[in-house]
Parts: structure tokens; C-alpha cells; sequence
């Protein structure tokens, strides 16, 4: 929504970072904690200008999840969800 209402359609990491950086603020965690979890979590995995497709959507919230809730190294996977 916050994409739409703004028309910042071309920088899908950046917003997500600061949508889930919003949210690790709010929850409590300590700002010096945010980078690693958000690098874990999103680094390199949006095209920009190239709408995300679902299956990216979705890989990176369990990622992020994974890096949050501490199961990163359990259950990481290979990271092989490409944005086409």
C-alpha cells in the first residue's frame, strides 16, 4: 500500500527494508540488531524497476521470519527464488 500511495514502484529493496526495519523498531529489537537480520532477510533479492513476483514475496518473508525468530541456520535453503 505504501508503494501504490507513492509511486516508488522502482526501489522494492529499500522500501522493504524500511517497512521491515518499521517493524523490528516497533517490536523492540535494537537498532544495531536491524542490518544483519534485514541482509539476511532481503539483501540482493530485488530487481529494481521489476515488480517482485509472489514466489519472491513469499521467500523473503519466511526469510525474514527465519532470521527473527532465530531458525536462519535450521532452515535457510538455498535462496534460489529468482524475481522473473
Amino acid at each position: 500500500m505504501v508503494v501504490d500511495r507513492t509511486c516508488a514502484d522502482g526501489a522494492w529493496e529499500w522500501h522493504c527494508r524500511q517497512v521491515f526495519g518499521w517493524f523490528l523498531g516497533l517490536a523492540g529489537l535494537p537498532a544495531e540488531r536491524h542490518k544483519p537480520l534485514l541482509d539476511l532477510s532481503i539483501d540482493g533479492r530485488f530487481d529494481t524497476f521489476v515488480t517482485p513476483s509472489n514466489l519472491l514475496i513469499k521467500d523473503v518473508a519466511e526469510r525474514f521470519g527465519r532470521a527473527v525468530t532465530g531458525t536462519a541456520a535450521e532452515h535457510a535453503g538455498t535462496g534460489t527464488c529468482d524475481n522473473e
